[in-house]
């Protein structure tokens, strides 16, 4: 969030957190660990609203900025019935 802060000088909105989401995949992040990023945002917006330093509404819109959709399918070791056995 030091992007959106120190760089914009605009107050925190949707656009903006979308803004911010778009910068940190020029930075090359992956696409989960900006996910992970956005959803601390979510949880800080829900304790702000909480406390009652943003309105519920306030938060709950500006916490509908979107993930980024994973593109590609995610590769695991999944166990067959003997190791699960």
């Amino acid at each position: 969030m030091h992007w959106t802060a120190a760089q914009q000088h605009e107050p925190l909105s949707k656009s903006l957190l979308e803004n911010w989401r778009e910068e940190l995949l020029l930075r090359g992040l992956s696409v989960s660990s900006v996910n992970q990023r956005l959803s601390a945002v979510r949880w800080l917006l829900g304790q702000a609203a909480d406390r009652g330093a943003l309105s519920t509404e306030e938060a709950q819109r500006l916490a509908a900025c979107s993930n980024v959709k994973q593109s590609r399918q995610r590769l695991g070791k999944w166990l067959n019935d003997k190791e699960a056995g």
